[in-house]
């Protein structure tokens, strides 16, 4: 009887660390995905800079180098693109954009359309310029979410020790 209460108490403070594992994990993930859209913005501006402007060239690039949920989005805009005749990228990026369902806040969505609208420029100036002030708005971002992770990524794990600690202490 008593294997089975700790067993069973060991099993709860498990569960509770690892919820709080699966919180923090998620808010890592932000960052990480943020530091990767401010790696394309940084890649779009290089190469229009040196030149290669062409947009599907600019999202096959971006999607070599992307390895979270905006790799598929970026894929279907590029198939999208290549689908099409239509030469208006910045309806192709929209309407995908629109159909597209993953979970990003709602200062991304407009930092996505921004990208979407900037690329659809025929200025390379214009394009860089806008690019770029998406790349500062990004950088501000991706600080919140690295000064967000530090205070709260140590706080959840505290809390899921000291809650996976009270359940034991109850079920004693």
């Amino acid at each position: 009887m008593i294997v089975f209460k700790i067993t069973g108490m060991f099993f709860l403070f498990l569960s509770s660390v690892f919820c709080s594992k699966q919180i923090t994990s998620k808010i890592k993930k932000r960052v990480y995905e943020l530091e990767e859209i401010d790696n394309i913005l940084n890649d779009f501006i290089v190469s229009i800079n040196v030149g290669l402007y062409d947009v599907s060239f600019l999202l096959s690039e971006a999607i070599k180098r992307t390895k979270t949920k905006y790799h598929d989005f970026l894929c279907e805009v590029k198939d999208n693109l290549d689908k099409k005749s239509s030469n208006n990228f910045s309806k192709i990026w929209f309407d995908c954009l629109k159909h597209y369902h993953f979970d990003i806040t709602l200062e991304e969505k407009i930092l996505l359309e921004n990208i979407g609208a900037s690329l659809s420029f025929n200025d390379k100036n214009r394009m860089i310029k806008q690019l770029t002030l998406l790349q500062a708005s990004i950088e501000n971002q991706i600080q919140k979410a690295r000064k967000d992770k530090d205070t709260k990524v140590s706080l959840y794990e505290k809390i899921g020790v000291l809650v996976g600690g009270f359940l034991v202490i109850i079920f004693i």
